[in-house]
């Protein structure tokens, strides 16, 4: 009966510190969860509040979806598009904006932006452009992207596809090589 008792003391001590664990791990997991919550909330704020109107002021002009044609092929109004960049490579590569040819190019190293003889963006900008590149580029999800609401129709419908179709009469062919009517033309 001894025996019996140790075992069953030594099992409850055991269950016990198990218990004790698992519920300080998953205290911790909540408060670290909680935390990145906030301070994902708290990055999103700061892309809003300071980083999206300079890249609609100063950038979406040239490079988004409202322009005709995005210069160098870069887009800016998607953090998808920013991270795979233009004809020269990735815009930013996000936790190092040292290396990020976006903040590069705005701190005019290099080349200069933005372009068509604007004015440089201030130092505080510039700034928030960067931290925000050292946050890691954090971007709301959102599925709409600005796109050019101009079509010009004239061109849209030169198109082959918005053409009537027109009865093609195939050509006269001799030879053994014709089988169907769809031979004529090869």
């Amino acid at each position: 009966m001894r025996l019996f008792g140790a075992c069953l003391r030594k099992a409850c001590c055991i269950t016990f510190l198990a218990l004790k664990f698992l519920s300080e791990t998953f205290a911790a997991c909540c408060v670290f969860c909680v935390n990145f919550v906030h301070a994902d909330s708290q990055h999103f704020e700061f892309f809003e509040s300071k980083v999206r109107p300079i890249l609609v002021n100063n950038c979406y002009e040239c490079h988004s979806g409202l322009a005709k044609l995005p210069r160098s092929g870069l887009r800016l109004d998607s953090r998808e598009a920013i991270l795979k960049g233009g004809e020269r490579g990735p815009a930013i590569i996000p936790g190092n904006p040292d290396k990020s040819r976006m903040i590069r190019y705005v701190r005019h190293q290099g080349k200069k932006m933005p372009a068509l003889g604007k004015p440089k963006l201030s130092d505080p900008e510039i700034a928030s452009l960067a931290k925000w590149v050292e946050l890691g580029a954090p971007w709301p999800k959102s599925p709409i992207v600005p796109t050019m609401d101009n079509y010009d129709w004239t061109k849209v419908r030169e198109h082959w596809a918005w053409r009537p179709v027109k009865k093609v009469i195939p050509p006269t062919v001799s030879g053994t090589r014709v089988r169907n009517p769809i031979d004529q033309f090869v």
